[in-house]
């Protein structure tokens, strides 16, 4: 058979360099778009500027995968065929397991005392919440409170209020929130019955406000425990109760309420594959999103549980989209308005620039 001539080869050659040259800049191109429309879609509203930041995205995923394929071509040309000199010997592959046998028990130790850190210090600032908040504790007919849980708890909870305590403008003299915690979710379920949330919080006039808390899981495998998200949530009920007293509470609607909770609580938390497929799943059914009349007039009261989810749901991405679009003060501002004896609806058409009938429906029909 007649080989090919140095010629052909040399354009062979060309051709299969360029292939693969391609499918290394189609594949790094790829992986990094991939993490942009990540950081996007966590970072950005859905909304009008949902798809010209995905745009985004792919074009610098295309830059930096250019550069790249031409470090990684650049590489692959001035490497050299590594010699017999380069290849790991037995005693060098010797040293690094015994490396690999201390460092990974260290890295063990190091864990077991971070962990007895953060309950001594769960246990310190355990002792501030309970000065600070008015704690009470029912265990029924059950076993005694976990120590652990009850310290991270009220960890969590003095956490919260101090990154929310300056954000609305609080009474000079305010009652101390009363915290309830109850021993498991069945106890919380009885006692307040509510059986599709991991707690609540209201807002009595004689002895300001409550938040009822249990020391287990949430109901649905899908929710975090309440060491991380719920005393968050319930404190941005709790000081908006403290801010503008019982009566401006209940008249400021569910939506703004539910939505400025479910916001903070997701503040600091590294969750993004969950919001990436939460807001792609909120895009796929946005024909089942709510009208802006139930939506906006929705109240305190109770709903069916899977509309209720939907709107927790609704309310958060519908916060997000108004903070994108006038910025998280105006949102917080909004509160001081109320407090001041404005209405929510005068504030909110001055803040914003519409009613929420308006701002919504403008928000679903972006999609």
């Amino acid at each position: 058979m007649e080989e090919a001539r140095p010629a052909e080869k040399g354009f062979w050659h060309s051709v299969g360099t360029i292939v693969a040259v391609v499918a290394s800049w189609v594949f790094l191109s790829v992986v990094l778009a991939m993490a942009f429309m990540i950081v996007v879609i966590e970072r950005t509203s859905l909304g009008p500027l949902f798809v010209p930041n995905i745009l985004k995205a792919w074009a610098l995923a295309c830059l930096a995968g250019t550069f790249l394929t031409v470090l990684l071509e650049r590489h692959k040309a001035n490497q050299t065929k590594p010699s017999k000199g380069n290849q790991l010997t037995r005693r060098q592959a010797v040293v690094l397991v015994v490396v690999g046998l201390i460092v990974i028990p260290a890295m063990l130790g190091v864990g077991t005392l971070k962990r007895e850190f953060e309950e001594h210090r769960n246990a310190q600032t355990a002792e501030v919440a309970k000065n600070r908040f008015a704690v009470a504790m029912y265990s029924g007919m059950g076993p005694e409170f976990e120590l652990e849980a009850v310290n991270q708890t009220l960890k969590e909870l003095e956490d919260s209020f101090q990154r929310l305590r300056h954000i609305w403008v609080l009474p000079e003299t305010v009652d101390k929130i009363s915290v309830w915690l109850l021993r498991n979710l069945q106890d919380y379920q009885s006692i307040t019955g509510k059986r599709d949330a991991g707690g609540h919080s209201f807002c009595p006039s004689e002895y300001g406000p409550v938040i009822v808390i249990p020391l287990g899981k949430a109901p649905t495998a899908a929710a975090d425990d309440n060491f991380s998200r719920t005393p968050m949530h319930e404190m941005v009920h709790a000081l908006m109760c403290q801010s503008l007293g019982e009566e401006a509470f209940y008249a400021v609607p569910r939506w703004f309420h539910e939505g400025m909770a479910e916001r903070y609580e997701m503040e600091g938390f590294l969750r993004i594959m969950p919001r990436v497929e939460k807001r792609t799943l909120l895009w796929l059914n946005r024909h089942r999103l709510m009208a802006p009349d139930g939506f906006c007039a929705m109240r305190l009261g109770a709903t069916d549980v899977l509309e209720r989810a939907r709107f927790y749901e609704t309310s958060r991405e519908f916060v997000d989209s108004l903070e994108t679009s006038h910025g998280l003060d105006a949102l917080n501002l909004i509160l001081d308005d109320v407090r001041a004896g404005t209405t929510y609806n005068e504030s909110m058409e001055r803040r914003l620039g519409g009613s929420c009938s308006e701002l919504y429906s403008r928000w679903k029909g972006s999609f």
